[in-house]
Order: C-alpha cells, then sequence, then structure tokens
C-alpha cells in the first residue's frame, strides 16, 4: 500500500496545513506515503517540513491544460507504486484525478471551500472540475458539513463523504514565557490581545475587522490586536490601520509556521471570514484554549458552541465589536471559555479520530490499506 497526497500547492493554506499533518500522522503509523505539488515549491516551508519526515515531495508545475505534465503524474504515480492518491484544490482535483485514472490507481477528490471568489472564477475550470468528481473520482469528501452541502447541489446524485478536520493540542506556555512574548509586541503585556489568523484576501474579513476594532476602543482603550499572515489585500489593511489611527494598537506578524504556538499567547480569536469552509485556523484557536467571536459562517456553529464563545453575521463590524466587548468585560466568561475550547479540541476534533476515519475510507477504496486500521 502507500497513498499519494496531490495538492496544486505547498505555499502555506489551510489544506496545506491538513496534509502535513496527515503526513506526520501516515508517518507514525508506518504507512508508505509520496507528496505531489502541481507547483514548482520544492522550498516551501511546508514542503521542507515534509522533507524532513523522510517522505519525498515532488514539484509538477505548469498549465492546467498540459498534456506532457498530465503524463509525468501518470508515470509517477506507476513509479511510486501508488495504490490510492487522495487529491486537494481544484488543480489537482482535475489533473490528479483524471492522471490516477489513467494509471489505474483509485482516488479520493476532497473539497475544502464553501465559497466562490467571483475574482477568480473560470467556468471552464469548474466546469471541468465538475467532471472529474461527479465522472471518474472513486470517491467524493469534504472537510465539512457546510462545504458538502454547498456542493452537493453540484454534485446532483453523487454523496459526499464528510469527515471534519482535526487538530492536534498544543503546549501551552508557561507565565513568564507568556509575558515575555507579548511583551515583545507591546510594551504592556497585560492588554487585552485579539488575535486573528488567515490570509488576507477580502473573503477573510480583515477589513471589517479592523472597523470592529475601532468601535471597540472607544470602549476598551487598552485592547490590542494582532494579525497573522499574509496575501493580496495586506498593505491595503495595514494602510487601513494607519487611517483609523491604530498603527500603535495592531500588529501584523506575517506569514508563520508556528501558528499553534503563537495563538495561546492572545487572549481571544476573532474570525470575521465573509464565508469558509471548517476552518483550520478555528480548531487551532480552539485546542490552544482561546475564547472565539467568529462570523456565523461554514462550519463555524458546529466548532464554536455557546460555551467556547459567540458567533455574529458576516460583514457586520458593529456585531464583531459588541461580541467582542461582551466577552473581555466578562472575565470569568473568558476563562470558563478558554477551558471549555480545549476541551472541546480534544473530544471533537482529535487527530486519532480524524486519522481513523480517514484509513477507513481510504480501505473501502483501496483494501490494501486494511492493515493500517486500529483493531477493533
Amino acid at each position: 500500500m502507500k497513498v499519494a497526497q496531490i495538492i496544486d500547492s505547498l505555499k502555506w493554506g489551510g489544506a496545506q496545513k491538513m496534509v502535513l499533518t496527515l503526513v506526520q500522522q501516515l508517518c507514525e503509523r508506518s504507512i508508505p506515503v509520496t507528496v505531489i505539488s502541481l507547483s514548482d515549491d520544492a522550498d516551501t516551508d511546508i514542503a521542507q517540513q515534509i522533507r524532513a519526515l523522510g517522505v519525498t515531495t515532488h514539484h509538477l508545475g505548469g498549465r492546467l491544460l498540459n498534456l506532457g505534465r498530465i503524463q509525468r503524474l501518470v508515470t509517477l504515480l506507476n513509479q511510486e507504486s501508488v495504490t490510492l492518491a487522495h487529491t486537494y484544490l481544484t488543480y489537482a482535483n482535475i489533473i490528479g484525478v483524471f492522471a490516477a485514472r489513467a494509471a489505474g490507481v483509485p482516488v479520493i477528490a476532497s473539497l475544502r471551500s464553501a465559497g466562490r471568489d467571483p475574482r477568480h472564477y473560470n467556468p471552464l475550470r469548474y466546469h471541468m472540475e465538475t467532471y472529474t468528481l461527479t465522472r471518474m473520482a472513486s470517491v467524493v469528501m469534504a472537510n465539512g458539513h457546510a462545504i458538502a452541502e454547498v456542493h452537493q447541489q453540484r454534485l446532483g446524485n453523487r454523496p459526499i463523504v464528510v469527515i471534519p478536520n482535526a487538530v492536534a493540542l498544543p503546549p501551552l506556555p508557561s507565565a513568564a514565557e507568556r509575558q515575555r512574548q507579548r511583551a515583545s509586541w507591546f510594551s504592556d503585556p497585560t492588554r487585552p490581545i485579539l488575535m486573528s489568523v488567515g490570509r488576507f484576501s477580502p473573503p477573510k474579513g480583515q477589513a471589517d475587522l479592523l472597523q470592529a476594532f475601532a468601535q471597540l476602543r472607544e470602549r476598551l482603550p487598552q485592547a490590542a490586536l494582532v494579525f497573522v499572515g499574509d496575501g493580496e489585500t495586506r498593505a491595503a489593511v495595514e494602510a487601513q490601520a494607519g487611517q483609523l489611527g491604530l498603527s500603535d494598537d495592531v500588529r501584523f506578524l506575517g506569514a508563520r509556521s508556528d501558528v499553534p504556538a503563537l495563538l495561546p499567547l492572545a487572549d481571544v480569536f476573532v474570525s470575521p471570514s465573509h464565508w469558509e469552509g471548517l476552518s483550520v485556523a478555528l480548531l487551532e484557536a480552539l485546542a490552544a484554549g482561546l475564547p472565539i467571536v467568529a462570523t456565523k459562517v461554514g462550519d463555524a456553529p458546529r466548532v464554536v458552541s455557546a460555551d467556547v464563545g459567540s458567533l455574529v453575521s458576516p460583514k457586520d463590524p458593529t456585531a464583531l465589536a459588541n461580541a467582542l466587548h461582551t466577552l473581555l468585560t466578562h472575565p470569568s466568561r473568558c476563562a470558563a471559555a478558554a477551558q471549555a475550547a480545549r476541551s472541546r479540541a480534544a473530544s471533537q476534533f482529535g487527530l486519532d479520530t480524524w486519522t481513523n476515519r480517514l484509513l477507513k475510507l481510504y480501505t473501502q477504496v483501496s483494501p490494501s490499506f486494511k492493515e493500517a486500521l486500529p483493531r477493533e
């Protein structure tokens, strides 16, 4: 048995984090795996972390409709003696599925987004992916219930298997270390610090969060905000912070590979997205033991229970500001939410349960993985 994880790129993102996490889990269980990126990105942090595990990464950059690249992928699958392929994101769901079937390899295609950004919509690409999902993939899975619901109409009667994302519980820093790290951001480390993690793009709602933060500061002048991530709108959001007079109270840390270590340094996690699937950052915040204020999109209602935090409508900065004010002015509620969050991450989104569910699905598609399942 050997599984190939095929993905559009190994640049930092939610899908890439889950590929890395799955590779780690498969290695711990001595299950052979190879990772194939459809981009020329061998030097990314995630690619390096995967290779550090002793797993080979292959990088096949090129245009979507490139028959030579598809043939190279078919050859690679055969050379690696792959018995199952698992694809992530649009290009992989097209090229990876097509190549796997041409190589005689069963393939699981995965859906990971509940929204469609009109700026990047390509009708040909969309219909090609729909064809491979409905006609060629052995199984279609989604990493969240909201994602499956969004795509079900597109796939007609084709069933979608839902296996929600998972997260590991990170070690928590000591009080002294936490204060030291916070002081590197703001001179007063006792300020209540909000943190938001995500790629900077319009659907992620960072501009909404800044407007909400400006309103919050009118009532809680000591509040501070940290953004983690990078992307196309970062410069505009930084400029917005300056225009709102918030430059001294907001920090932009850029793209980071140590997000699980950063999250416990904050007091509250904020997710202002306009749409999401099952956000990996939201699960990481849960595992870090953070109270959460998030927009009511995607699978957020299945993650953020009432004891963990609160949900507000997307694109509503005032509602976001009010929810944050309520949390920050009730320390006992914050403390209880923090404890409930970490407990919920362990019980509902644990790595072992997630990995076993994936291996069970792998076995249904390729019986060679049966020996990897835990004994009942």
